[in-house]
Parts: C-alpha cells; structure tokens; sequence
C-alpha cells in the first residue's frame, strides 16, 4: 500500500470514530451501528491489507460520507433533505451489496457466466430491503434493552424504508438496463478484482477477457469491435481487417501485447461478428489466412488465438509477443510498418523507419537482419 493510500485510510478512520462519538451525543443509532464495522473494516485494511476482504478506498469514503449525511440529519432534524439523501444513498448502497453478493456466491465477475440481469436485478432489490429491515430491527431491540437512543415512530421508519426501496430499486434498474454510467465499476467491480483470492473465485477466460476489458487501451492492450464487418454499413469492409492486422504487426514490433475483437472502445463486450461465418472453426480459419497472406507464415509462432465464449457471442481474443526481427503488414505490393505509440498504432516511413530499426538493433531488440 503507497503512502498516498495509508494516509488516506488514516483520515477515514479518523472521521468514522469522530463521526461514532457525534452519533451517540445526537442519538444517530443507525450510524452508531455502523461506525464499528466500519473502523474495524478500516484498520484491517491498512493492516491485513488483501490477506483479508479488502474495500477499496472508493467505497469506504462512500461509507463515511454516508454516516456524515446521517449525523447532519440528526442534527439538523427529521425531514430535511439530508435525511431523504441519506436514506436514498443507504437504498443504492444496499442494492450494491445485493449485486456483490451474487458474484461472491457465483464466484465470478458480472458478465463471465452468461447470467440473468432480471435475476440478478431482482436480488439485489430484495436483498437491500431485507438488509435495512434487520438494521431497523436492531436499532429497535438496541433501543428497547438499553434505551440509549430516542425510540423513532412508526411513520419516520415506514418512510425511511420507502425511500430506501426507492435507492435499491434504482440501483437494480440500472443493472438490468445496463446503463450504470461507470457506477458498477468502481464499487462491484472493484471489489471483486481486490477479492479475487479471497473470495475463492477461479479465474476462467471469460474473467480473464473481462478485466482486461476493464482495464481500458494502453500500448499493450486494444479493442476493436468488429472482424471484418462495417458496423455502420453492415457489410463486408477490408478496412476493418487490416485495423486488426496493423495491431497485431504493431505489436510484434514493438513489445507484444493483446488484442480483443468483439470489444468496444469503453470496454464492453459486444461480440465478434461471427455472424459472418458459417462456423467459429470458419472464423478462425479465416483468421488464420489474413495472418499468413498478409503478415507472413513465419510470424504465425509469435501470434497466439483463441475466441473466448460468452454465451451467444465470443471474443476474438489476440496474443502477439515481440519478435525477434522487423513486421510488415503487406498491402498489394506495399509493405507498411507499424509500432505502438501508447493506445495507438502508428505507421513509420522514411528516415523514422530506419532510425526506429537501428535503434532496435542497436539496443538488442532485433537479432536478425532486416
């Protein structure tokens, strides 16, 4: 853990157990409750760090910011905005749990096993609400053993539990809709990454292919959605054969890397269109040829293939490591070179050409003549 991050977990334990003091003095039971499993969660963070469930710092500065907005409602009296933020926040909180929940039961990322988002949508709603009523359950018997808090009428916990509702059932729309805008990938997704070993999962190509996927281009790694079809025209385009090719050239030039075809700029998996072909054996098949007619045979060792299921679509996924001598992409009776320039590929001519070989060779990159 960088120094940057323990600091940071430093200030958030601080603010949860100014936060747990301030709670008992206004009579905040809830966030009273809360505040305990929050340190504890804390300090084994910066202790334990992943040997134990990690929360990543994202989700715990959500916690705090949930038991400040609690407290202020307190403070400020039942009925203000505060209190209505903070149980809708509390209902999309819950609602997150319930889809971290089936994942760590599944043992798999979302997306991996092909599941059923009205399922999945439907757990998550029940599961927060099921959650909060245990919560209100044990404010109640914590108030009737020890009597340390103000007893809350029927209305105030009937609203608390509509509105609640209101948060989980947004958070499992959106699930089901697909249109998470980011939501699920620094909290679900997340946590599951940092919980992998932990939480037993075994990691499979559809995983595999997922977090990659998440990961974003970098000049090791690049998506591209389609084979050899215009997604805009539908139709059979060269062009988008050779957006492959000059990837995978670039990566041999340069120092390997991974391509996903049937993944799409932001990271979703869309499927190849193999559609396109008869059979996935076909896809390959004719995968195998581009490589061999316009990159060469002898290169075929350096690049590795497979397509990775995903129910009714697959991933073409693409492993290029970095060969030992100089990739061309052969177009008619052109030669083009192509390395990587961060998430791009980028074609060399002229005098950029032979510096970029020299410097190659010079540095023991290349091995071979050119």
């Amino acid at each position: 853990m960088t120094g940057r991050t323990m600091a940071f977990y430093f200030v958030m334990l601080a603010a949860a157990a100014a936060l747990f003091v301030v709670s008992i003095f206004v009579g905040s039971v809830g966030d009273t409750i809360v505040a305990v499993p929050v340190m504890v969660i804390i300090v084994s963070t910066m202790v334990l760090d992943k040997r134990v469930i990690h929360i990543p710092p994202v989700m715990i500065a959500f916690l705090i910011s949930l038991m400040f907005l609690g407290v202020a409602g307190k403070v400020l009296g039942g009925g203000t905005l505060l209190n209505l933020a903070g149980d809708l926040i509390v209902g999309v909180a819950l609602g997150l749990c319930g889809i971290m929940t089936v994942y760590i039961f599944t043992k798999s990322l979302p997306g991996a096993r092909n599941e059923t988002p009205a399922l999945v949508s439907a757990f998550s709603f029940c599961f927060g609400l099921a959650a909060f009523a245990l919560w209100k359950a044990t404010e109640f018997y914590m108030n009737r053993a020890f009597g340390l808090f103000e007893t809350e009428s029927y209305e105030s916990m009937m609203s608390e539990i509509v509105l609640v509702g209101v948060g989980a059932a947004f958070v499992s729309i959106l699930y089901y809709e697909n249109k998470h805008m980011g939501l699920f990938q620094h909290t679900v997704d997340r946590f599951l990454e940092s919980n992998y070993d932990t939480i037993g999962m075994k990691r499979t190509d559809q995983e595999e292919v997922l977090t990659l996927a998440r990961e974003g281009e970098s000049d090791r790694l690049e998506f591209k959605s389609t084979l050899r079809t215009n997604l805009q025209t539908g139709d059979r385009d060269k062009r988008m054969e050779k957006a492959v090719l000059k990837t995978v050239v670039a990566f041999l030039n340069t120092d390997g890397g991974t391509l996903l075809v049937g993944v799409s700029d932001d990271g979703t998996v869309t499927g190849v269109d193999e559609h396109d072909f008869d059979s996935r054996d076909r896809l390959n098949l004719h995968f195998t040829n581009l490589i061999s007619s316009q990159i060469g045979n002898e290169f075929l060792p350096c690049i590795g293939f497979d397509l990775v299921d995903f129910g009714e679509k697959a991933v073409l996924r693409v492993e290029c490591g970095r060969c030992d001598r100089p990739v061309f992409l052969k177009e008619g009776g052109n030669e083009i070179f192509f390395v990587r320039s961060g998430p791009s590929s980028v074609e060399l001519t002229g005098m950029d050409l032979i510096n970029y070989v020299n410097n190659r060779r010079r540095n023991g990159r290349w091995l071979k003549r050119v």
